[in-house]
């Protein structure tokens, strides 16, 4: 999804994702599934073109370093105890 590809997961897996299903990744449970959802994306470039960007811009909302690291700083500064000087 990072590099704007196409993506088709689980239900399951998804859940931890949390992506839009048909607009941010692609959902299927069987291997009947999978093949309907992958000949979708194959066959319709627009589709393909609207799920690539989509899932590039997904994952760096969600998903970036930088701002994860922010966060994860607030949370050490907050619990660090320095002793008082």
């Amino acid at each position: 999804m990072a590099m704007g590809l196409p993506c088709i997961t689980t239900k399951m897996v998804n859940n931890a994702i949390g992506a839009q299903p048909r607009k941010e990744i692609l959902l299927a449970e069987t291997p009947a599934e999978f093949i309907t959802e992958i000949n979708k994306i194959l066959s319709n470039t627009a589709l393909y073109e609207q799920m690539s960007q989509n899932s590039a811009t997904f994952v760096k909302q969600n998903f970036d370093w930088n701002q994860n690291g922010k966060v994860l700083s607030a949370i050490f500064a907050q619990n660090l105890n320095e002793p008082d000087a």
